[in-house]
């Protein structure tokens, strides 16, 4: 984000290596981990619980986030009606902070399915798709986009799998091999901000969409699966855990301060400027969430009491 909003108008990030490097996995990874780490809730919650649950982790804060700074910007005259401003929280509510959205339906959906299909692997692959033949009108296509990894995640931990993927140093390094040249053919086509997913489009079947979609899911998952393959072997700091277990206020502030401060002063820094710009919002980020969290009230507002 701070390559994409730091390097002013002009930059191309589509087209930029290290940035396609990071988007081939970024989120897939998130949405792995996310269902890896769901799979331990639903072993200690019926359903009813986990719908809950999840309303309250993932969709307070979402409204609390959006509803915020749309409070603030009142100040700085963008609304001149009540109605203006309803409709900006609206439009915040359906476009800001899609991965709490995504991973809302991710969770919904897998309730279903241990719930009314006894947990079948086969629905599960019925049900990604499903997801490739709805048109984005009805499900954007980032939800759709990192449903499955959830879903990988979730089915890897259900049947007792541990966190390392395999001890087989071949295996590791075929796995590596194919995401890095999987990366060589990842282009503007590829990012699922530029295509979306589904194969109906408004003019009609596309069946190259297919391709499009696989290739994609290929390489977030050899992506994913790599960078935990090379993390297996760096024993992790403590400030990283740290930073981990903020990682949702870190995740949602940082959005703000990217789009709406970085935007407006970023002007083609360079990759040692962007990590830099990286760092000093990350330690922001965190310094803020750990604020809020120590407040009881402001902590189960915004970050659902996590």
């Amino acid at each position: 984000h701070c390559m994409q909003y730091g390097n002013g108008k002009e930059f191309d990030f589509l087209g930029d290596n290290l940035f396609k490097i990071i988007y081939s996995f970024h989120m897939p990874l998130f949405a792995l981990v996310s269902g890896y780490l769901f799979f331990l809730s639903a072993q200690k919650r019926n359903a009813r619980q986990l719908f809950f649950r999840q309303v309250n982790n993932l969709i307070l804060p979402l409204f609390s986030w959006v509803i915020f700074i749309n409070l603030c910007r009142i100040y700085s005259g963008n609304f001149e009606s009540l109605s203006a401003w309803i409709l900006s929280v609206i439009n915040g509510l359906v476009h800001t902070l899609w991965f709490l959205r995504a991973m809302f339906m991710a969770v919904v959906i897998v309730i279903i399915i241990r719930e009314k299909f006894n947990d079948e692997t086969k629905i599960y692959v019925l049900a990604v798709i499903l997801l490739m033949f709805t048109p984005g009108r009805i499900i954007p296509a980032t939800h759709s986009y990192v449903f499955p990894y959830f879903v990988i995640g979730y089915l890897w931990h259900r049947e007792g799998n541990s966190e390392k993927i395999t001890d087989n140093l071949l295996i590791q390094a075929l796995i590596i091999f194919l995401w890095l040249f999987m990366l060589l053919f990842f282009n503007e086509k590829t990012y699922i901000y530029t295509t979306g997913l589904s194969v109906i489009k408004r003019t009609g079947f596309v069946p190259k969409q297919i391709f499009i979609d696989l290739f994609r899911w290929a390489i977030g998952l050899f992506g994913s699966l790599s960078v935990i393959i090379i993390l297996s072997y760096i024993k992790p700091l403590r400030i990283i855990t740290a930073i981990g277990e903020k990682s949702l206020g870190i995740y949602i502030i940082s959005s703000y301060i990217t789009s709406y401060v970085l935007n407006y002063f970023g002007d083609d820094g360079g990759y040692i400027i962007n990590f830099i710009e990286s760092l000093i919002i990350m330690t922001i980020c965190y310094l803020l969430s750990l604020m809020i969290s120590r407040i009881k009230i402001l902590n189960k507002i915004f970050f659902g009491g996590r």
